[in-house]
């Protein structure tokens, strides 16, 4: 056999490889890129420009979820802050209407000093009750009555019991200390003397037995 013709043999064996090899290609490592570089898939089947996407959206979850902390941590500084300026001027309005009541005690006095008229001194203490009652009113502080009403523990303090024919038990028949209610909470209760009822009468006493002569 000529080399000529051992040549041609040869060549078409290649051939014939070469056409095998491209019916079966050699598969690709796990993880490269295909030709074309997309729809690229990790082993759990997701893309990662879905995982990129995901993460993203995560983090801006997290971000509104730190604004919305902070914001509600302003709220509620913001809400102490009002509170604390409530209660610290919460008396300014009663303490305004009784700015005249003091005036017009210290007008008094002086003018009893000067005159030593002790009548108009009373007067003018009754205008000053007056003026204190109106206020009181204004800021619905009111008096509680108690005289020669039945005793109410939660509007009353007892200071004592005492016998009285004129009234019944549990009456309330003298005020010590007036009481108050501010709305219906009572500030301060009326410190007063109750009614125990009529003195028992006294048993007679019987008479001794005669003694017997024997």
């Amino acid at each position: 056999m000529s080399q000529k013709h051992h040549q041609h043999k040869h060549d078409e064996k290649d051939g014939e490889r070469a056409e095998v090899s491209g019916l079966n290609p050699s598969p690709a490592p796990e993880g490269a890129p295909s030709p074309k570089g997309e729809g690229v898939t990790p082993a759990g089947g997701t893309d990662i420009e879905t995982l990129r996407r995901q993460a993203a959206e995560q983090e801006q979850t997290i971000d509104q979820l730190r604004r919305a902390l902070a914001d509600m941590d302003n709220r509620r500084k913001r809400a102490e802050r009002v509170s604390d300026e409530n209660m610290q001027y919460a008396v300014q309005s009663f303490a305004t209407d009784l700015l005249p009541v003091m005036d017009n005690l210290q007008r008094a006095l002086k003018h009893a000093e000067e005159t030593r008229d002790f009548e108009a001194l009373l007067k003018g203490f009754q205008l000053l009750r007056d003026q204190m009652v109106a206020a009181f009113k204004r800021h619905h502080v009111k008096r509680i009555e108690a005289l020669g009403l039945p005793f109410d523990p939660h509007h009353h303090e007892a200071l004592a019991e005492v016998e009285s024919a004129d009234h019944p038990p549990h009456t309330v028949i003298e005020v010590n200390q007036d009481g108050y209610t501010l709305h219906d909470r009572t500030i301060r209760p009326s410190r007063v003397v109750v009614s125990r009822g009529p003195a028992e009468p006294a048993q007679p006493e019987e008479p001794p037995e005669p003694e017997k002569k024997e």
